[in-house]
Parts: C-alpha cells; sequence; structure tokens
C-alpha cells in the first residue's frame, strides 16, 4: 500500500469520524454554536452572568493571571466534570465556554452537548481575541 493512500484512508476516517460527531451531538445531544466577542459583549448587556447564563472559563490557574470575562466562573478543563453542581444548575439555560484560544472550550462545548445540555456556546479564538491579542 502506497503512502498516499494510507493518507487518504488516514484522512477519510477523521472526516467521517468528526461528520458522526457533528450529528450525535445534534440528533441526540444538545446545539452547540461558536460565537464572537461582538456577540458575546451583545449578550452580556443584556443578560446577568450566572443567573441568566453560565459563563464559563476552563483556562488554567497560570492563564488566569492574564485576566478574565468579568463575571466569569473558572474550572480548569484538566478538572471539568459535567456532573459538577454547578453546571448542573445551568442544565436548561445558556452556557457559554471560553479558553485562551477556543480548542479547549470547544471540546468542552461538545461534551455538555453530547450529555444533553441544549443551549451551549463556545468564544471563537477564547480570551486571547476578547482581550484584543488577535482577530478571527
Amino acid at each position: 500500500m502506497s503512502i498516499d493512500l494510507i493518507l487518504v484512508v488516514i484522512l477519510a476516517g477523521l472526516i467521517l469520524a468528526k461528520s458522526f460527531e457533528l450529528i450525535y451531538i445534534r440528533v441526540i445531544g444538545g446545539h452547540v454554536e461558536k460565537i464572537n466577542v461582538a456577540e458575546l459583549k451583545e449578550y452580556l448587556k443584556n443578560k446577568k452572568p450566572n443567573r441568566d447564563f453560565l459563563l464559563l472559563d476552563v483556562r488554567t490557574e497560570p492563564e488566569l493571571k492574564m485576566g478574565k470575562i468579568g463575571g466569569s466562573v473558572n474550572i480548569d478543563y484538566r478538572k471539568f466534570d459535567a456532573n459538577d453542581v454547578l453546571i448542573k444548575n445551568f442544565r436548561e439555560k445558556p452556557i457559554v465556554i471560553y479558553c485562551e484560544t477556543g480548542p479547549r472550550s470547544r471540546k468542552i462545548a461538545n461534551k455538555l452537548a453530547r450529555r444533553g445540555f441544549p443551549r451551549v456556546y463556545f468564544l471563537g479564538g477564547g480570551y486571547k481575541v476578547w482581550r484584543g491579542d488577535v482577530s478571527i
């Protein structure tokens, strides 16, 4: 088998796995959506974090030294548990998650959606975009 064929098979497998994950989330689980900084700022104007929705920071302790979004609650992504009482209390309300750059918050959002949380959002680009270090 040539290396090109092996790479094609691996790539096809990855695409299929991601497609099945998205179908599973949409059909069986909740809804995950990426939001941008402007959408989050607008949301914060109209809603109170940790009353109307959960604003969850999943960054690590060293990352917190760079600041945080006002009203957010921190749970290190490595210690995240969807059965945490705080998380369960927001099961029927929106949950907005952010990390430093986006991938970890997306992963946590997908976990919550698979557990049936109906409205889960992650901040595209994460806190780095929020504080203006980069744009997406």
